[in-house]
């Protein structure tokens, strides 16, 4: 994989198709992704988080039906590396968790990262 490896949250990967207060952070990131500088990674189910954020947005009239879907497909193709989530893996995953003091998250991509 290009560039080194980061773990972005939800509220990052938003930002990158709604425009909020640190979207100009979000988006060098976005950009550096898409650069090949940095390697976004995100657990399977970042997935289904970013969507159902998005879906609240549209829920409270913010975006509509069109800009919610379009903003998926662009977040389809911006390069994230997704890895899929096991029991395994968040075995793996809650014993680094432990040790390095990171999140289940982070730890399940540390994990899995290596392994690839």
């Amino acid at each position: 994989m290009p560039g080194r490896q980061i773990v972005c949250d939800v509220s990052v990967i938003v930002k990158w198709v709604i425009k909020e207060d640190y979207s100009d952070y979000a988006e060098r990131i976005r950009i550096d992704c898409l650069n090949g500088r940095i390697t976004v990674v995100i657990p399977s189910i970042a997935i289904a988080e970013v969507a159902d954020a998005l879906r609240k947005y549209y829920l409270r009239g913010l975006i509509s039906e069109d800009y919610l879907r379009r903003a998926l497909n662009l977040l389809k193709d911006s390069l994230l590396n997704i890895y899929g989530i096991t029991w395994e893996s968040i075995i793996s995953a809650s014993e680094l968790s432990i040790k390095y003091g990171i999140s289940i998250y982070d730890a399940n991509i540390r994990g899995l990262s290596h392994e690839t």
